[in-house]
C-alpha cells in the first residue's frame, strides 16, 4: 500500500489538485469536515483493515496500537509529499516500512549483520534541510 500510495502522490494529475485540496482543508473549516468524512476516514478505514489482517496473521505485535502504526507508516510519506521536503520515491516508503516494523533499537551485531553505513541522500531530494546529515536517519 505505501508503494501504491508514492505512485498515486507522484502522478501530476492527482498530485496538484490533492495538494491544492490539502491547502484549502487548513484554511476552510467546512470543507476540512467534508474531506474527513468523504476522503479520508474511508481511505483511513482501508489502512486499518489491512493492518489489522497483518496483526491477525501474526506479522504484527498484538499489543500494536494499529492508529499510531498507520501514522508512522503513512505520515512520513505524506510530510514528504506535502512540504516537498526531498524525494518521494518507492525506496522513501521501503524505508520508512522496514524502520516502522523494524523499530529504532540497536540490534545485537553478528557477522551476517555488519555494522550499518549511514545513508546518503538520495539524488533528486531537495528542500531545507536535504544535505543536512542529521535528517538522514535509518540505515542502509
Amino acid at each position: 500500500m505505501l508503494r501504491a500510495t508514492v505512485a498515486e502522490l507522484n502522478d501530476p494529475r492527482r498530485s496538484e489538485p490533492m495538494r491544492a485540496l490539502a491547502v484549502e482543508t487548513l484554511v476552510d473549516p467546512a470543507l476540512a469536515a467534508l474531506y474527513t468524512e468523504r476522503l479520508d476516514e474511508p481511505v483511513g478505514q482501508l489502512k486499518l483493515r489491512r493492518l489489522r489482517s497483518a496483526q491477525r496473521a501474526g506479522q504484527l505485535r498484538p499489543d500494536v496500537d494499529l492508529d499510531v502504526a498507520m501514522e508512522m507508516l503513512w505520515g512520513p510519506l505524506r510530510h514528504r509529499w506535502l512540504h516537498r521536503e526531498g524525494a518521494l520515491t518507492v525506496e522513501f516508503a521501503d524505508a520508512v516500512f522496514e524502520t516502522a516494523l523494524n523499530g529504532l533499537r540497536p540490534r545485537a551485531r553478528s557477522a551476517a549483520s555488519p555494522e550499518p553505513t549511514p545513508r546518503v541522500v538520495r539524488e533528486g531530494a531537495s528542500g531545507p534541510g536535504a544535505g543536512d546529515p542529521r535528517r538522514r536517519f535509518g540505515t542502509g
